[in-house]
């Protein structure tokens, strides 16, 4: 009895220890997502832990990092592409991880769907018995007055669109051309002054006379 009793008083006096959960490792889990056929690389892919609010977005080559612990499951996307997941080892050395993805392309299957003009096929006879169609010679006659009045403006106008955008840009040019510097005055452009007086010779050995024996000169 005495030792029962004193089994009993020392499995009273042991405290129960909580059971503690082995600590998990943070690592830097890193790799290149690429296609699988390719093997090109697919940036802005979404790259996170599975039921928790962590993770990071692929570079523009592809790249991804961020930290993990041992034993995470971690979920691959990216629009294209089918999702996924791997699971980072529970037991590694080292305080990084390296691992590359690739991804397998994903096909989407569209139904065909027909689009008509109306919500029902059989409401295009009554749409056509409705349609209003100009008949009215009166209506007629005024857009052609209105079509004729337009054209009578056209022509008065000295450029249409097209001609005034160039000689804009010619403008431009001209300006950019003497941009930091004043324009040249073309009186003392000897250029200019050759191209006058061989202008004034050809003129002069046109004029001729008439029966009379009278100068004749040419109409400019």
């Amino acid at each position: 009895m005495l030792i029962v009793a004193t089994l009993l008083l020392g499995v009273t006096g042991v405290k129960a220890q909580p059971f503690v959960y082995p600590k998990r490792m943070v690592v830097q889990f890193s790799g290149m997502i690429k296609d699988n056929i390719s093997n090109a690389p697919i940036p802005f892919a979404i790259v996170y832990v599975d039921k928790e609010k962590r993770g990071t977005v692929s570079t523009i080559d592809g790249f991804y990092s961020f930290a993990v612990a041992q034993g995470d499951v971690v979920l691959f996307k990216s629009i294209g592409y089918k999702p996924y997941k791997l699971e980072v080892p529970k037991e590694m050395m080292g305080d990084s991880y390296f691992k590359d993805i690739y991804m397998e392309r994903e096909t989407y299957a569209l139904d065909t769907i027909t689009i008509y003009p109306l919500p029902r096929p059989h409401q295009l006879r009554q749409a056509i018995a409705n349609l209003d169609i100009p008949d009215d010679m009166v209506a007629l006659a005024k857009k052609t007055i209105e079509k004729s009045k337009l054209d009578e403006l056209t022509k008065a106008t000295r450029y249409d669109g097209n001609e005034n955008f160039n000689q804009y840009l010619k403008n431009q040019v001209q300006s950019y051309y003497h941009y930091g510097q004043p324009a040249p005055i073309r009186l003392f452009d000897a250029f200019s002054w050759a191209e006058f007086i061989k202008s004034l010779k050809k003129k002069n050995k046109s004029i001729g006379t008439d029966k009379n024996g009278e100068s004749v000169f040419p109409e400019f």
